[in-house]
């Protein structure tokens, strides 16, 4: 039978936590990457099965909503599930929890199967394995939005990916994009707010050497955050700022 659902457990510890002791919005997103590999390993799809054929899941759109900020120290419950095959796209949610069962946040996410070979995205109609419908759950979030241009001072700068960037499948983790922002929004604005919400489009796949052009645009409390590589989009993530408590 296969598993509908999945959930683990674990204590933050400091490689999860940022200078202000709370869980770093790029270890939420490995955290959800490692709980829905673990989940697809049990349904029979995991890296291991899918590597035989040549093929990986890639994650092409997050969208997380964080209500407070986890502290180091702390046990959190990452739940996940996954709902009917749209076209290409294979939504799956997140829910996180704290040891009291009081509810942390929610993400959605949207993933394909990237043939590795022709580093192109795959018709699932031939494979074999069945994801779950899902369809009597109740998702914690919409499916995830695009992200969304505001309107205020932009800042520009250069990145050339590195080592500690790329993954396993060869181009930059999705994880990584959220350190980026973090680290574009500042040290003083993260040491007084934590990112409550945020859309990460992965529009096009980083690889080594890429030269990326970064635009920062800030208005309030809201955020928009662009890399481009030869004037084309490789990522555009969006969000809000809310202060830490």
């Amino acid at each position: 039978m296969i598993p509908e659902t999945y959930s683990t457990s674990f204590t933050l510890a400091t490689r999860d936590c940022d200078l202000c002791g709370t869980w770093r919005p790029s270890a939420v997103l490995e955290a959800m990457q490692e709980a829905a590999c673990a989940h697809c390993d049990r349904m029979a799809c995991g890296r291991n099965d899918l590597l035989r054929r040549g093929i990986a899941w890639v994650v092409v759109r997050t969208e997380l909503s964080l209500r407070r900020c986890a502290r180091i120290g702390e046990k959190v419950s990452v739940g996940t599930f996954p709902t009917r095959q749209r076209l290409r796209l294979f939504p799956r949610f997140f829910t996180f929890t704290g040891e009291n069962g009081d509810e942390i946040g929610n993400a959605s996410s949207l993933w394909v199967l990237m043939d590795l070979e022709k580093r192109c995205m795959l018709d699932p109609s031939a494979l074999d394995f069945r994801v779950p419908d899902n369809s009597g759950m109740n998702p914690p979030l919409r499916y995830p939005s695009a992200a969304k241009p505001v309107s205020g001072t932009t800042v520009t700068s250069l990145y050339v990916p590195v080592w500690s960037d790329l993954d396993v499948n060869g181009h930059v983790n999705n994880a990584r994009y959220a350190d980026w922002l973090c680290n574009a929004l500042g040290t003083e604005d993260m040491r007084s707010q934590y990112i409550s919400s945020l859309v990460l489009d992965y529009d096009l796949e980083c690889l080594p050497d890429d030269r990326l052009l970064f635009s920062l645009t800030r208005a309030g409390s809201h955020f928009f955050m662009r890399g481009t590589r030869e004037a084309k989009a490789v990522f555009t993530v969006s969000g809000e700022l809310s202060p830490r408590a």
